[in-house]
């Protein structure tokens, strides 16, 4: 259910980001597959009890770090050379927040399969 959600989420957010989509929308075929893999990952290793401690805490880290990559980044403006952001005047911020997000998933991702491979 929760990865459900997460997909329709991350499609409707890439749909809106303009001509930005070029980008979101392929970046698509990057998260969702990393994030499914890791989701069922964990649970399945949760079920038969061979998690690694930090496996949830990092799939959790990776869920929501590609969460605030979706929210923060940037929409392109209606044939304007403007870039518009959904909180309006916080720009800086989101960009800084969309780079950091995205350089937090690659980190997660990478422990979290570590972990995984400590526990096997």
């Amino acid at each position: 259910m929760k990865l459900g959600v997460v997909a329709l989420l991350f499609c409707a957010l890439s749909l809106t980001k303009g001509f930005f989509a070029f980008v979101a929308v392929p970046l698509l075929f990057i998260f969702l597959p990393v994030i499914i893999h890791t989701q069922v990952t964990m649970d399945s290793r949760l079920e038969d009890d061979t998690a690694h401690p930090s496996m949830a805490r990092l799939a959790s880290v990776q869920l929501a770090s590609a969460c605030a990559f979706y929210f923060s980044f940037p929409m392109a403006g209606d044939g304007t050379p403007t870039v518009v952001y959904i909180i309006e005047g916080a720009g800086a911020a989101l960009r800084v927040l969309c780079v950091v997000s995205a350089v937090v998933f690659v980190v997660a991702t990478v422990r979290f399969h570590k972990a995984a491979a400590l526990e096997k």
